[in-house]
């Protein structure tokens, strides 16, 4: 299952310290999150672009959050490598965070750890969305 997360139940349930740049001036998302729970297959898997092609506008960094997720298979990493591609094309970020082992192995023996980065695997979402706060428009970082 693949849960958006709506930012303003977010940071009013949570403090998140120097993270105040989820939205653009006009309101779009700069930075979309999803919430992924229970194993992740190819039907789960597949509705990450679903998702994403719907938003209006494109962020500029989409927040993957592996916490409840215990295993994926490699359906799910081809969907998953081919989403990063997507967004990197249209110049969105992917920043990963809360991996389990299972899909953290998956993700370095394939090397989709290495596509994404490893400055955008995170332990915490609280990490994860200090390091999406650092992302400039285009998937650029701040030094």
């Amino acid at each position: 299952n693949i849960e958006e997360v709506a930012f303003p139940t977010l940071l009013a349930s949570q403090h998140w310290h120097g993270i105040d740049s989820v939205a653009r001036a006009d309101g779009s998302a700069r930075i979309a999150l999803y919430r992924l729970h229970g194993s992740l297959f190819f039907g789960a898997a597949n509705k990450l672009d679903v998702l994403f092609s719907v938003q209006a506008g494109h962020p500029d960094v989409v927040v993957l959050d592996f916490e409840k997720v215990v295993n994926i298979d490699t359906s799910a990493l081809d969907i998953l490598t081919n989403f990063q591609r997507d967004l990197s094309h249209r110049g969105t970020a992917l920043v990963l965070c809360n991996l389990a082992p299972q899909p953290t192995s998956i993700f370095h023996r394939s090397g989709f750890a290495a596509h994404v980065g490893d400055v955008n695997i995170c332990d915490s979402l609280s990490s994860a969305l200090q390091r999406a706060d650092q992302i400039n428009p285009g998937g650029g970082s701040t030094p």
